[in-house]
């Protein structure tokens, strides 16, 4: 999961009042960027805070695609493929 697409992704609830947060919107929002995205808590910090809570999918398989050497991809229990952090097949 990037944590980086997660921040841009709330960017726009930056500087905004907490009273007119939509949680269900906000948590629409990170599962629409982040394909995956498990499970979302959202909680409101009052005065000024929010606080997310985020778990990814669990990793069930690893996969190769044929024609492309040296590099592997993670696959998720929803079916997103992640690319891996290594180039070298069996690690990472």
């Amino acid at each position: 999961m990037d944590i980086n697409i997660a921040y841009r992704t709330l960017e726009d609830i930056y500087g905004r009042n907490l009273l007119f947060l939509d949680e269900e919107k906000v948590a629409y929002s990170l599962k629409e960027a982040l394909q995956n995205l498990g499970h979302i808590q959202i909680d409101k910090l009052y005065p000024n805070g929010i606080k997310i809570i985020m778990d990814g999918t669990p990793i069930k398989y690893t996969a190769h695609i044929a024609g492309i050497s040296n590099k592997f991809w993670y696959m998720s229990e929803n079916g997103v493929l992640i690319p891996s952090d290594t180039d070298t097949i069996g690690t990472g």
